[in-house]
């Protein structure tokens, strides 16, 4: 018994170590795509009523998607429902550069791209929210109520620090493809360094 015991904290202690470094992963994501969403949506030529449409919906869809995914941790266990949504959503940056790569090729042309980004990012902050109760469940299970401040601080801290310097990144290479005329190969680019970093995350 003290052996398994002995286990379980070596297993918690490494999952926890774990935990700090998906969240450098997953500030990736945010420094190079989150924090240019709208900048994105404006070069598709999206128009006021449009940004004002992204910001809203995703803002709806994504705290009512977290009553969903409550419901269904007594379905799925709270590690597949997880992995699952963290999936998807990252699977969601791939479909943006795409949709970006199409628009720059002629592909796709005037106010549709942007309805179609909107659609899009409806789905992302669907798949972002989902697995979230269960996220916050696990990691509640994990991480003991005395240490959950001096853990969470550590763990915040080391993402700020990331999604800082990504986001400092990126700026500079949109302004470097914008000289160009080339911003929308800008948001390709970092839009794939925010799939690599939710894909490890």
């Amino acid at each position: 018994q003290t052996s398994k015991r002995k286990q379980e904290v070596r297993e918690k202690k490494k999952t926890l170590k774990i935990s700090i470094k998906e969240a450098g992963a997953a500030s990736v994501m945010t420094g190079a795509g989150d924090a240019y969403v709208v900048p994105y949506a404006l070069a598709l030529n999206a128009n006021n009523a449009q940004i004002g449409y992204l910001t809203s919906l995703a803002g709806l869809i994504g705290p009512s998607s977290q009553i969903i995914g409550s419901r269904l941790m007594y379905k799925y266990s709270r590690k597949r429902l997880v992995t699952s949504a963290v999936f998807l959503h990252a699977l969601m940056w791939v479909v943006f550069l795409l949709l970006g790569l199409l628009y720059w090729k002629g592909f796709l042309a005037g106010e549709n791209v942007a309805m179609i980004f909107i659609i899009l990012y409806c789905a992302y902050a669907l798949f972002g929210s989902l697995g979230g109760p269960a996220w916050f469940s696990l990691m509640g299970d994990l991480v003991d109520a005395k240490e959950r401040g001096k853990y969470f601080g550590k763990r915040n801290k080391i993402a700020g620090i990331v999604n800082i310097i990504v986001t400092l990144a990126a700026a500079f290479i949109l302004d470097y493809t914008k000289n160009y005329n080339l911003v929308i190969f800008g948001f390709i680019i970092i839009f794939g360094f925010a799939a690599i970093g939710r894909f490890v995350s």
